[in-house]
C-alpha cells in the first residue's frame, strides 16, 4: 500500500507540472497515471471547494481516458465530464464549478470496472 501511495504522489506531482496555474493559485487535479486502465485513478477521492474548477491529466502512455460523473442532470447529460484524452493531455472537468456541495461518483467510460472515484464538493 505504501508503494502505491508514493507512486500516486509522484504521478500527481508530474501532472501538476503539466497544469500551469497563475502564480499563487491552487490547482485541483485528478490523474490517470501509467497503467491506469488497470490500477485506477491516482486519487480515488478528490475534495474541492464549491465553485472551484478541476483538471484531469492523462499520464498513461498506453490508453486514452476521461472522467465523467455517474449521475445525470435533468437533460440526461453527465453532471461533470471531460472528453476522452490521450497521453500527456489535460482537460478541464466541465461542470464541477457549478456543483452544489455533496458527494459525486465518477468513472472512466472505457475502463469503468477499474477507474472509479468520488468527488467531494465542500
Amino acid at each position: 500500500m505504501r508503494g502505491k501511495a508514493w507512486m500516486a504522489g509522484l504521478v500527481l506531482a508530474s501532472a501538476m507540472s503539466l497544469v500551469m496555474p497563475p502564480a499563487g493559485a491552487a490547482v485541483n487535479a485528478e490523474v490517470a497515471g501509467p497503467g491506469a486502465w488497470l490500477a485506477g485513478y491516482a486519487q480515488t477521492t478528490i475534495r474541492v471547494r464549491a465553485t472551484e474548477p478541476l483538471m484531469f491529466a492523462n499520464l498513461d502512455p498506453t490508453a486514452s481516458h476521461n472522467l465523467v460523473s455517474v449521475s445525470f442532470d435533468g437533460n440526461g447529460r453527465h453532471l461533470f465530464s471531460t472528453p476522452l484524452i490521450g497521453a500527456g493531455r489535460t482537460a478541464d472537468v466541465s461542470g464541477v464549478a457549478a456543483l452544489a456541495p455533496g458527494r459525486y461518483e465518477f468513472f472512466c467510460v472505457p475502463h469503468s470496472s477499474s477507474m472509479t472515484g468520488i468527488l467531494i464538493v465542500e
